[in-house]
């Protein structure tokens, strides 16, 4: 198995060589497709010396830049970017690939293990649970605070896409990650594997909602802030959502 890791970056760049290092000893090509324009025409001025950084401490391998199509919907902007990078791992010689957002981690020895099971047992494309944390590293999620699942490890095929529609072996997945190649997939049990959701740690949160795809579900930017003030002002001992404090996993400072 090659294993090419594809991180799709317009913000959130102050987590992504953390991500990076969560899964570096687990996949054996890392691609970053980043865009410093987002969706919504919001500019990312740092972005670019991120990746020139990442590059030269042999993080990553390449960046590939996205120039963003701010006149057509954002999910159509994502699933091109994500198969910008597909198509580049097909041409090194991927045999596999994961799709990965900058707040997104992994265990090593859980990633290591999964990795080991799909290679052994043919899997064509595979789903984990996601578990989440909220405000600063510290503050793990009790319980399902969201019903969503993430596709982990996909096998390459010569016709292998993402593809928004279409159907795919279970629901409730990002739209912009479905694979058309899933004829032997597998669900890993949440004892297995789980990704870890650095959803809400960010240096600029209402950055995060600026840009988000989701925002078309916003009414306004009043919704951004409010969403935003939520979590700077969230106290873990009155506030939903309820969390617990666990230690800072994957040593993340922004």
């Amino acid at each position: 198995m090659k294993l090419g890791a594809i991180y799709n970056v317009f913000d959130g760049e102050e987590l992504l060589e953390f991500s990076i290092r969560s899964i570096k000893n687990c996949v054996d090509y890392i691609i970053v497709v980043y865009q410093t324009t987002s969706n919504f025409g919001v500019i990312n001025n740092e972005l670019e010396d991120k990746i020139v950084y990442l590059k030269e401490t042999q993080l990553i391998d390449e960046g590939i830049f996205f120039n963003t199509n701010i006149q057509i919907h954002p999910s159509q902007n994502e699933i091109t970017k994500r198969n910008i990078g597909l198509e580049r791992a097909k041409k090194i010689g991927c045999t596999h690939f994961i799709t990965i957002d900058c707040d997104e981690f992994y265990f090593e020895d859980e990633f290591n293990k999964s990795k080991n099971f799909i290679k052994e047992n043919d899997i064509d494309t595979s789903v984990c649970w996601i578990q989440n944390y909220h405000k600063v590293p510290e503050y793990k999620i009790i319980g399902s605070s969201e019903p969503f699942k993430v596709p982990f490890i996909n096998k390459i095929y010569p016709h292998t896409q993402l593809i928004i529609g279409g159907g795919y072996f279970t629901t409730q997945i990002d739209p912009t990650r479905q694979v058309n190649t899933f004829n032997k997939n597998h669900f890993f049990n949440k004892e297995d594997i789980m990704m870890h959701h650095y959803t809400t740690i960010r240096k600029d949160i209402r950055k995060k909602y600026e840009s988000w795809t989701c925002r078309l579900n916003y009414k306004n930017d009043g919704v951004i802030d409010e969403r935003a003030n939520k979590i700077i002002t969230y106290n873990i001992d009155t506030d939903d959502p309820k969390c617990e404090i666990v230690p800072n996993y994957f040593k993340i400072k922004i």
